[in-house]
């Protein structure tokens, strides 16, 4: 039977709460101590999580909060649980719940491997503590290993002597006995931020079946800067891991490597430190990147609603594709897709409108005979060829709508197009066995049936199927979705899975299948409608 049980601090580890214990509890020794704290004796002691501890205890910590309280308090689950995926965070505080171990997988921790890593305090808290209470204690915000400075007293956090090797330590040892060294030192503005951040991961309360994207998120808020493109098709991650490493040249800790952000900006690694550091470095607030909160709107929306405003302002093409620094072919496909009025710049149309007028009149005459003279010519060999090139140009600008609806055809080549007939009679009987054909391969793996693809195989030019009319049409009665060919591709790797006899999991199923994470869970749903929603949970990613 326990005797004496201390009180446990504000931010005080389940570890040092049980050196606490043992040294004020008169215990003969740590083995009698460890044989009446944990159900398992012989367990290595916990710095960052819980040990499994005796009912006794959990009664006493859990007298007037609630057990989960408690965990969120004084352990670091918040910090380490808060991005992983929602199965993989259900299953992680589950187990810390049930005090099961197993939580450096669980919560897919890090390994540091700079070095020997110890137990830390700052020196201002000590002096606080001990003023407060008689003694100090170990704080559990001050044992996440990137965090150098205390967010509250912003000097540095120094070592104690005791190493924090989880798979070593058997013995109990206080903050008290083990803190001399009390020396002041300031961090650096960059450490302090950084630790602001990670004190908001740290003390409050993740929500355990919120799902979140923080990868999706981070590209978010890329959005009209240079490392993200004006549509949001391309993140130019080369020149965001430039930057962020001048950034933070003065760390040793954290983004090291240009794929660790890729991973980290798609999902597939889930580091805080890393998450915190391009938070930091987009200047995102820790509450925002807390939360995620991801827009209604994708960046391309918000690119074309820029677009949008900026014509709707009177804005030419040109000026709008110059500001944006985008081509205006961009610019035009936007306004035709959202039907905005062409710009007509002022230094074009007579000042005089009933002379304008006058002047369209006359010029549609001459366009309409002009276009009639050179019959299969396109816009810019009439004006090339005409004596009327100016003209037909001015008309161009001024009388957009009326110019597009006799706007000229160029003619295509009777070669090419006689050519194209005969290819299109020659092959029309036997796409059904070219298609075939195509989909037959040595190694049974699955192929998507496109009519480029089949352009290909058949050896003939660019683009000729495309214009080949019976056989183009062919092509695309076998053609499918992106998403129902990864659905066959799933069951086609299930298979191959079973019949090598191999293990059925994520990365097996990946690696013959060649979908990402963010495309897997995308269309999740569809996937499981398809094969069967068991199944599909069962190879989810972890």
């Amino acid at each position: 039977m326990i005797l004496y049980l201390p009180e446990i601090y504000e931010d005080e580890t389940m570890y040092s709460f049980l050196s606490r214990s043992y040294e004020k509890g008169g215990y003969v020794s740590q083995t009698q101590a460890m044989e009446e704290f944990l159900k398992n004796p012989k367990e290595r002691l916990e710095f960052a999580f819980c040990n499994d501890m005796s009912k006794e205890i959990v009664d006493y910590l859990t007298k007037n909060c609630k057990w989960e309280d408690m965990l969120n308090n004084h352990t670091l689950c918040n910090y380490y649980g808060r991005y992983l995926d929602l199965k993989q965070r259900v299953k992680a505080m589950q187990a810390l719940r049930e005090l099961k171990g197993n939580y450096a997988n669980l919560f897919s921790i890090t390994p540091i491997r700079n070095g020997t890593e110890y137990l830390r305090y700052c020196p201002m808290c000590v002096k606080e503590n001990r003023n407060k209470y008689g003694e100090t204690y170990w704080n559990r915000l001050h044992q996440v290993p990137e965090l150098t400075v205390c967010p509250k007293h912003k000097c540095k956090l120094l070592n104690s002597t005791i190493k924090k090797d989880r798979h070593k330590m058997h013995t109990f040892n206080t903050a008290e006995n083990n803190i001399t060294n009390l020396k002041f030192e300031k961090g650096s503005d960059l450490e302090i931020k950084i630790a602001e951040y990670i004190r908001a991961m740290v003390c409050l309360p993740i929500n355990v079946y919120s799902v979140i994207h923080p990868g999706q998120y981070l590209i978010s808020q890329m959005e009209s800067t240079k490392y993200l493109s004006n549509r949001g098709k391309i993140i130019k991650s080369s020149l965001l891991y430039s930057d962020m490493i001048k950034f933070y040249k003065d760390l040793d800790r954290g983004i090291q490597e240009q794929w660790q952000i890729s991973k980290v900006l798609h999902e597939e690694r889930i580091n805080p430190y890393e998450i915190i550091q391009i938070g930091l470095f987009l200047n995102i607030s820790p509450e925002e990147l807390i939360k995620c909160q991801l827009s209604d709107k994708k960046p391309e929306q918000n690119f074309d609603d820029r677009v949008i405003e900026m014509l709707q302002a009177g804005k030419s093409t040109y000026r709008v594709a110059k500001d944006l620094y985008v081509s205006t072919a961009l610019i035009n496909l936007i306004r035709r897709k959202h039907e905005i009025p062409t710009y007509t710049d002022p230094r074009y149309i007579t000042k005089k409108s009933e002379n304008t007028q006058e002047k369209i009149v006359k010029l549609r005459k001459i366009w309409l005979e002009t276009v009639s003279k050179y019959p299969g010519y396109s816009f810019t060999q009439i004006c090339e060829t005409s004596e009327y090139k100016l003209q037909l140009r001015w008309l161009r600008r001024n009388d957009y709508e009326w110019t597009e609806k006799h706007f000229p055809q160029k003619c295509k080549s009777q070669v090419k197009n006689k050519r194209l007939e005969e290819l299109d009679k020659k092959y029309f009987p036997q796409m059904d066995s070219i298609i075939a054909d195509y989909k037959k391969t040595s190694d049974g793996i699955p192929k998507r049936v496109t009519v480029n693809a089949i352009n290909k195989f058949m050896g003939l030019n660019n683009r000729d199927l495309y214009n080949m009319k019976k056989c183009s049409e062919t092509v695309k009665k076998y053609e499918e979705s992106q998403e129902e060919f990864w659905a066959r591709k799933i069951l086609w790797a299930l298979s191959v899975i079973e019949e090598r006899g191999g293990k059925l999991g994520w990365n097996s199923v990946k690696n013959l299948v060649h979908i990402s994470n963010m495309n897997f869970y995308q269309h999740k749903d569809y996937f499981s409608n398809k094969i069967g929603k068991e199944v599909i949970d069962m190879i989810s990613p972890r």
